[in-house]
């Protein structure tokens, strides 16, 4: 993750997201969790990286110390953003400070660390870690089976050594920040760490994350802008182009393919198929058959999204929820 940090990918996924979240959750205290680095320099990258989108919501970020814990000065959360870090001593006291926790990668331990301890505990040597599938779960069971990659080894003995190391770490950190139950509370994890309390929701795409999680604060030209184009050179994708011709032609009423045909010049079987039935498989249509003639309908909220130019907030009362 932090290697996309030179690049434009951590700006469209996390610097989005972080935007996202600063709309959604304004003037709520506000946490990171991050991992630190040697000397401080991951934490150092990543503040570079959000500082410029914090200062457009009057939000500074500030790393977190233990002196600052041994003299209960970490901020506050609203004006000024702290970053702990995985394996960060001295937090026994985070009470009524933070309702928004966002835990931004995973923390894992160097491949020589858990060799090392597998030889000094086991005397076995072991291989490399290898990427496999894994099923995450959500709170409450839905019919798509979302599965992520992660790093596993081959031998039990050594993802048990995980379990008890890195992964322990970030639920021990995870759980220093809802041990009292008196504000609410919502986290989001963007790791693929299978861990306790399960989330409420799973987001298979950054693009369903942003889209689905904060449809409340985007604006319709957001919404467009996540169909561009891979090639800059493009000025519209086939996507947006339906979309475009849906928010002008058809915001309160129903349309068939036919209708769409009329000015988007492109085989009428590829329109249904395609494109139509996939935006309602992505929870973006309705549809009903009238006659021999399948209708299709914008969801109400898709349809509150579009209509939205400027961002705001339409807050929803819920209770703990994880989002990852």
């Amino acid at each position: 993750m932090l290697d996309s940090i030179e690049d434009q990918s951590f700006t469209k996924r996390h610097g989005k997201l972080f935007e996202l979240m600063l709309r959604k959750h304004e003037g709520e205290p506000f946490a990171l969790v991050a991992t630190k680095g040697e000397e401080g320099e991951d934490k150092e990258l990543i503040i570079n990286a959000l500082s410029p989108i914090a200062k457009k919501y009057g939000r500074t970020l500030e790393p977190v110390n233990n002196e600052q814990l041994k003299t209960n000065s970490i901020p506050e959360g609203i004006k000024h953003i702290p970053i702990f870090h995985y394996g960060l001593s001295g937090i026994n006291n985070l009470e009524g400070m933070y309702s928004v926790i966002w835990f931004m990668h995973a923390y894992y331990y160097h491949p020589t660390t858990i060799r090392d301890e597998v030889f000094k505990k086991h005397g076995r040597k072991i291989g490399k870690a290898e990427k496999v599938s894994e099923i995450f779960q959500e709170l409450i069971p839905s019919t798509k089976i979302k599965e992520y990659e992660v790093y596993r080894y081959s031998e039990d003995i050594v993802n048990l050594e995980l379990t008890h190391g890195s992964e322990a770490d970030m639920k021990q950190m995870e759980g220093r920040f809802p041990r009292e139950d008196s504000i609410f509370k919502t986290i989001y994890r963007t790791h693929s760490v299978n861990i306790k309390p399960l989330p409420n929701r799973l987001y298979t795409s950054w693009k369903d994350l942003f889209l689905k999680e904060f449809h409340q604060v985007i604006t319709g030209d957001e919404f467009l802008q996540e169909f561009s184009p891979k090639e800059p050179a493009k000025k519209l994708c086939r996507k947006q182009e339906i979309l475009q011709w849906i928010r002008d032609n058809a915001m309160g009423k129903s349309f068939t393919t036919k209708d769409i045909l009329q000015q988007v010049k492109i085989d009428k079987k590829n329109m249904r198929n395609k494109y139509l039935n996939e935006f309602e498989k992505s929870g973006y249509l309705d549809s009903e058959i009238q006659g021999q003639t399948k209708h299709f309908k914008l969801k109400d909220w898709v349809k509150v999204l579009l209509d939205r130019n400027e961002p705001h907030e339409e807050r929803g009362k819920e209770s703990y929820k994880i989002i990852l």
